[in-house]
């Protein structure tokens, strides 16, 4: 078993979820927004305990390594999460509340469809990155 496999299984998990919530992203799936609400409440959840396991467990074990640039490479991951942590709390809070999404159904979709575009990029990243360099730890 590699060092990443619970964490891939949780990225595939969240990718699921994601997945679920775009197929619902247009004005007339979202008039009564329980659905997507519910789905975006197992997003934050999923991605909460998804990003305590890296911050508690990961990441320390990789800026203890001894080769000079995976302590480099888990710094970078580490600098870049902070933004995109800080923009996912956010959205959160600004998109928490159902009867909101109802209300402004464009700007949700919009909302949703830049911070979607991020995580897949940050997922692809430590897919391709950060994991094989963390299994062959």
């Amino acid at each position: 078993m590699a060092r990443t496999d619970n964490l891939r299984e949780q990225h595939k998990d969240i990718v699921k979820i994601v997945t679920d919530i775009s197929g619902l992203l247009s004005p007339e799936k979202i008039k009564d927004a329980s659905e997507v609400h519910k789905l975006l409440l197992a997003l934050s959840g999923k991605l909460k305990m998804h990003l305590a396991a890296e911050d508690k467990v990961l990441y320390p074990e990789l800026l203890k390594s001894k080769d000079a640039n995976v302590q480099k490479v888990a710094k970078q991951f580490i600098d870049e999460m902070g933004s995109i942590g800080t923009a996912f709390e956010g959205y959160i809070n600004k998109w928490k509340i159902k009867t909101e999404i109802e209300k402004n159904a464009s700007g949700f979709i919009a909302d949703t469809q830049g911070l979607f575009g991020v995580l897949g990029a940050r997922v692809g990243k430590e897919e391709s990155v950060l994991y094989p360099m963390a299994d062959k730890q």
